[in-house]
């Protein structure tokens, strides 16, 4: 497997049983729920190298080495991070943000400045690849409205959604703190994951690991 790939996968088990986010909900506050423009977040941007951040995405969680073509991922091996299922082509995958950019709206990122909300939208951290009509089920839905059906998928979710909510400093509501904690307490508890004791498997991912 790829460099980048191992180090992507490791983050994403290690952002997923963080201390804080395994024991520690986000905090509690209502939502605001007006004055949301998409247009405001921003969209895709480059990486390290010619990926955006997309295609950064599909190339480093290729489950083989992805194939690149005029900058962009054409073919390869995904699962699907909400239903386990397998996706051989990346016209049929979706960028999904596991806290929506609605929701971080909603959650405190109608007060962030433009830079902000841009950095939120293409942080790999809080991207998974998913199939579109699975993305399209899930909308902006929180968890108190939308949940994997599998444990393994729904308590990646949730953990990953309290971690993000965390790094971002993202309130929630009390209809959600309820769920969360319900699922928190149907999942087994993981271990960090570390590679060889050298790498720091929650460190940012560049652009140049996916030339290597």
């Amino acid at each position: 497997m790829p460099r980048f790939a191992i180090l992507i996968a490791a983050a994403m088990v290690a952002a997923a049983a963080q201390p804080v986010a395994a024991q520690q909900l986000p905090p509690a506050a209502a939502e605001m729920r007006k004055g949301y423009d998409r247009k405001a977040w921003g969209d895709w941007e480059p990486v390290e190298g010619c990926l955006t951040t997309r295609h950064a995405v599909l190339a480093a969680t290729s489950l083989v080495r992805p194939r690149l073509r005029n900058c962009k991922v054409v073919a390869e091996l995904w699962r699907d991070a909400w239903t386990g299922v397998e996706i051989t082509d990346p016209k049929n995958t979706d960028i999904d943000h596991v806290v929506p950019v609605q929701e971080a709206h909603d959650s405190g990122g109608y007060q962030w400045e433009t830079a902000v909300r841009h950095r939120f939208f293409n942080d790999m951290e809080n991207l998974v690849v998913t199939g579109r009509d699975v993305n399209q089920r899930k909308g902006a839905y929180g968890p108190e409205a939308w949940l994997p059906d599998g444990e393994t998928e729904r308590c990646f979710f949730v953990r990953r959604w309290i971690y993000i909510k965390h790094k971002w400093q993202l309130s929630a509501d009390e209809r959600e703190l309820q769920v969360l904690q319900t699922v928190l307490h149907t999942c087994p508890v993981e271990q960090p994951v570390t590679r060889g004791g050298s790498v720091n498997p929650t460190a940012p991912i560049t652009g140049s690991e996916l030339y290597r």
